[in-house]
């Protein structure tokens, strides 16, 4: 597993997590055990990938340190234009009286920030968890009343993206 890739998994573990536990506490309020049980199965696959990361040889240096410093440099713009899209659609529903739609634009925003990253990364993996994610903020809160939506999003949100660090994984020993 390359470094970027264990990082990435390391990330979309912690995240898959946040969003199965909120999803567990909304629809199973009364089993705070499954949030339990959520986890130490995200701590366990966080672990998998920070002890990959740790495990690899130093990198050596980079071929291209203008090309290392623009892909770093492109990452934290997706990610700055992530949350203050974020901040953004948080504001403005509760501006709007919209605040039950929070959540799916969230999931959304998050989606959508994994269209550049897989073109950054060449990791095409990234396409199809934005897509899912995306397809998911759209597709539950037409289909259900938003109330009930919610917690199906977050637990689908947290079921990518753990799909996704269990993805690395399998890349990496394929």
């Amino acid at each position: 597993m390359t470094g970027s890739r264990a990082r990435g998994g390391m990330f979309m573990a912690a995240f898959g997590t946040m969003w199965l536990v909120g999803g567990v506490l909304g629809e199973f309020p009364s089993m705070p055990w499954l949030a339990a049980i959520a986890v130490a199965a995200g701590a366990a696959l966080f672990l998998i990938h920070w002890r990959a990361l740790r495990a690899e040889p130093p990198a050596p240096p980079a071929e291209d340190p203008a090309e290392t410093q623009r892909t770093e440099r492109h990452f934290r713009w997706v990610n700055i234009g992530q949350w203050a899209a974020f901040a953004a659609a948080v504001v403005g529903l509760n501006v709007v009286h919209r605040t039950q739609w929070i959540v799916p634009a969230g999931v959304a925003i998050v989606g959508l920030h994994f269209l550049p990253l897989a073109s950054l990364f060449r990791n095409r993996a990234h396409y199809l968890t934005g897509a899912a994610m995306v397809a998911l903020a759209v597709v539950l809160p037409w289909r259900w009343p938003i109330a009930a939506a919610i917690p199906l999003l977050c637990l689908g949100a947290g079921a990518v993206l753990w799909l996704s660090a269990l993805n690395a994984v399998r890349a990496a020993r394929a």
